[in-house]
C-alpha cells in the first residue's frame, strides 16, 4: 500500500523525481530519499518509472572500475608459476593458501602472545588443561602420552577394532544396512571394478581352493562380466554370493550373467555365503565345500 501511494506521489510531480535523479548517483540514494528499503524490489520499481518517463541515468557511472591485468608470478615457497592480478585485492604473492600459511613464521614474541591468549580463554571459559599422562592401549598394549582424561586406546583404529568383533556392533551394522536397503538408500553394491580387493568370503575360498590344489584365476574377465573364481581346465565358474544377491535387482543381474556364461561353455556353480561365526554356519559352509568338490571331480 505504501509503494502505491509513493508511485501516485511521484507521478504527480515528475520534475521532483528528475531533480533527485540529477542529484543522486545510485538507486540507493533514491530509496533513501523516498524512505524505502534498499533492495532489488524497489530498484525494479524505480526502473519502471524511469523507462515510463524516459529519464536517463547514464551520469551515475562516470568512473568505471579499474581493471587489473593478469600477470605471471613465481611462488616463493614451492617455486611454481601462477597467474594473478597485477594489483588490487585479487593480487596474491603465493599460489595457494597452503603455501601462504607455510611462509608465515611466528617469532618468539608472537608465539608467547598466542600462548597467553589461549590461557586467558581457558580461564575465562572455566575450562582446565589436563596434564600429560601415560596410558596403555586396551587393544594393542602400546603406551601413549595423552592429555585426555578418559582415553583408553592409542588410536582410533584400535578403538574401532576393539568393538567391531562384538555381537552388538555387528547387529548394529546389520540393522543399519537392512534399514537402508528397505528405504532405498543403500549404495554398497556398485558396479564391479577390475582389480578390486577380494571380500572376506572370497579370501576364505581362496584358501579352500589352494588347500585342495584346484587351479583357479581370481576375478577373471569374460565378456562384460567378472567371474569370482574361473577354473579354466574344466570351464567351471565358481561364484560366492553374499546376502545382497537375494535382492531382486542383483538376482536379475546374476541370471543374465549365468545365461551368458552358459552360452559360452562355462558351468556356473554358486555358493550362497553364510557367516561362520556359529557352529551352524561352519557346518553349512563345510557342506557347500564338499558339494562343490564333488561337482568339480565329476566335471
Amino acid at each position: 500500500m505504501k509503494l502505491r501511494q509513493i508511485k501516485i506521489s511521484i507521478e504527480s510531480n515528475i520534475e521532483l523525481l528528475k531533480q533527485k535523479i540529477t542529484e543522486s548517483n545510485s538507486f540507493k540514494d533514491l530509496c533513501e530519499f523516498y524512505h524505502l528499503p534498499n533492495n532489488g524490489k524497489h530498484h525494479a520499481f524505480f526502473k519502471c518509472l524511469l523507462n515510463k518517463y524516459n529519464i536517463s541515468i547514464t551520469h551515475w557511472h562516470k568512473s568505471p572500475q579499474k581493471k587489473w591485468l593478469d600477470i605471471e608470478r613465481l611462488c616463493p615457497v614451492c617455486g611454481d608459476t601462477f597467474l594473478t592480478k597485477s594489483g588490487g585485492k585479487q593480487s596474491s604473492l603465493h599460489c595457494s593458501h597452503k603455501c601462504s600459511n607455510s611462509d608465515r613464521k611466528h617469532t618468539d614474541e608472537t608465539k608467547n602472545k598466542i600462548k597467553m591468549s589461549i590461557r586467558k580463554y581457558v580461564i575465562r571459559s572455566n575450562k582446565h588443561i589436563n596434564s600429560e599422562r601415560e596410558i596403555v592401549c586396551e587393544f594393542c598394549g602400546n603406551k601413549k602420552i595423552t592429555k585426555k582424561s578418559n582415553q583408553r586406546f592409542c588410536s582410533g583404529k584400535c578403538s574401532i577394532h576393539s568393538i567391531k568383533d562384538t555381537p552388538e556392533f555387528r547387529k548394529k551394522i546389520s540393522d543399519g544396512i537392512k534399514k537402508a536397503i528397505k528405504e532405498g538408500r543403500f549404495k554398497g553394491w556398485g558396479i564391479h571394478k577390475k582389480g578390486q580387493q577380494p571380500s572376506y568370503p572370497e579370501k576364505f575360498f581362496m584358501g579352500v581352493l589352494d588347500s585342495r590344489n584346484i587351479p583357479y584365476k581370481y576375478d577373471e574377465h569374460v565378456g562384460k562380466y567378472h567371474i569370482d573364481f574361473a577354473i579354466k581346465d574344466k570351464m567351471v565358474a565358481l561364484e560366492i554370493d553374499g546376502g545382497q544377491h537375494k535382492e531382486k535387482a542383483l538376482k536379475y543381474r546374476d541370471d543374465k550373467k549365468d545365461l551368458y556364461l552358459t552360452e559360452n561353455g562355462w558351468k556356473v556353480y554358486r555358493i550362497p555365503w553364510k557367516s561362520i561365526n556359529s557352529e551352524a554356519g561352519k557346518q553349512y559352509i563345510k557342506n557347500k565345500i564338499d558339494g562343490f568338490v564333488e561337482f568339480y571331480n565329476k566335471t
